[in-house]
């Protein structure tokens, strides 16, 4: 977010590598941010076209209606946290469903393969 880097507009979520193999993967988070709260969710990509359901007066993705794999929850400033979660081949995305974090453009899509 904005406190971290003021050059950027809305929020971004960074991952060291797009690609891992399949299995047990173990995702670690670091909240950079100075004053936000952040978490990551893990839900299968949706397909090419389709979008998650969205609360638009909660401003958040509506959790019960996406197949979440797991998540690292509420990371205060600073935080760390992890999950470590058994994958297939597929495309995931990773998002903040913090309020409005999602569609300010906090997430990214992770790929999984053989």
């Amino acid at each position: 977010d904005v406190s971290v880097d003021p050059s950027i507009s809305g929020m971004v979520m960074k991952i060291d590598t797009t690609k891992v193999k399949a299995g047990r993967v173990t995702l670690e988070a670091v909240n950079e941010s100075k004053n936000l709260m952040h978490e990551v969710l893990v839900v299968p990509a949706l397909p090419e076209g389709k979008e998650l359901p969205y609360d638009t007066k909660k401003d958040t993705v509506v959790e019960k209606r996406v197949h979440s794999l797991g998540e690292i929850a509420e990371l205060k400033p600073g935080a760390r946290g992890k999950v470590t979660l058994n994958l297939k081949p597929g495309k995931y995305l990773l998002f903040c469903n913090q309020p409005g974090h999602y569609k300010a453009g906090m997430s990214t899509t992770l790929v999984v393969e053989k």
